[in-house]
């Protein structure tokens, strides 16, 4: 279904589980294109949790890069599994 799938290199997918783009520096999507399979419901909700996993994972690439940011870092935010 998409066009840019979040999966595994080896089985097709453009995206990696922190929606970077496979061999790229810092090219990210946070779109239904990297949904990989159709969905049997509305999408926007879907979507509205991708941009959220975005900005947490944006606010963590900008904390990390400060000289304090490391001690804020909480891996359970990058979680989205139910």
């Amino acid at each position: 279904m998409g066009t840019a799938s979040l999966a595994r290199r080896d089985l097709g997918g453009v995206v990696d589980n922190k929606l970077k783009v496979y061999g790229t520096s810092n090219l990210r999507v946070a779109d239904a294109s990297i949904v990989p399979i159709p969905m049997a419901t509305h999408i926007q909700a879907t979507i509205l949790q991708l941009q959220k996993r975005q900005q947490i994972l944006s606010k963590m690439t900008t904390r990390c890069r400060s000289d304090h940011g490391l001690a804020s870092f909480k891996p359970s935010l990058l979680s989205i599994d139910p």
